[in-house]
């Protein structure tokens, strides 16, 4: 196995995880908790805001995992052949770019609820 199919493998691991984690959030199965969820001050103060909160919370894990896992097929598919270090690279700022912004985008919701 190369290290780019083992980056790339990885990361599609990660995506998945991240869809998985998110589909408990969407469907609001997730009560207010101290471990799992969107926790802040405000979303523990209210059931209604926690729910609210992690349902916009679980779709942008949701989006966050799916752009994951796309960008590692997509990179393993067409970039093969790119240095292992800049494929593990471009496959790692994908994922926190598109963390950081569900983080920013379930905040900015969180301040209008």
């Amino acid at each position: 196995m190369t290290d780019n199919l083992i980056s790339a493998l990885i990361f599609s691991g990660v995506g998945l995880l991240f869809i998985l984690i998110s589909l408990p959030l969407i469907k609001g199965i997730v009560p207010p908790n101290s471990f799992y969820g969107c926790r802040t001050r405000k979303t523990l103060s209210d059931e209604n805001i926690w729910y609210k909160a992690n349902r916009i919370s679980g779709y942008d894990l949701l989006v966050t995992g799916a752009i994951t896992l796309f960008t590692s097929f997509s990179m393993f598919a067409i970039a093969r052949e790119m240095n292992a270090d800049y494929f593990t690279l471009t496959l790692l700022v994908v994922m926190l770019a598109s963390l950081t912004g569900a983080a920013l985008h379930n905040l900015r919701a969180i301040k209008r609820m």
